[in-house]
């Protein structure tokens, strides 16, 4: 997967606004917010079904078919390979925390 860039925050908003996530980031470690946004994620995946396969997909290089053809786990696993990658969520987690 290739890096992420400034342009995929607005993308990762867009999807988290969908699925009406906030987080409560207050006090919290890396760890903890990190477990607390995948479950958010897993739970309300359904309603940004078509943004999240687009975002992976251009994450990827790959069309949204191939990305609906992946293997969970090997889809989880190159994302969380990316650099990077925890701090661009925490950073938009920010943005999306709860007031």
């Amino acid at each position: 997967m290739r890096k992420l860039v400034f342009g995929d925050v607005f993308k990762m908003s867009k999807i988290m606004s969908k699925m009406q996530i906030k987080i409560d980031t207050t006090d919290k470690a890396q760890e903890e917010f990190g477990v607390e946004l995948f479950f958010g994620i897993i739970e309300n995946l359904h309603q940004a079904e078509d943004e999240v396969i687009e975002f992976l997909a251009d994450l990827k290089g790959s069309t949204a078919e191939q990305i609906k053809d992946m293997l969970i786990t090997d889809l989880i696993d190159e994302f969380k390979q990316i650099e990077g990658v925890e701090n661009f969520l925490s950073q938009v987690g920010q943005l999306m925390k709860r007031k």
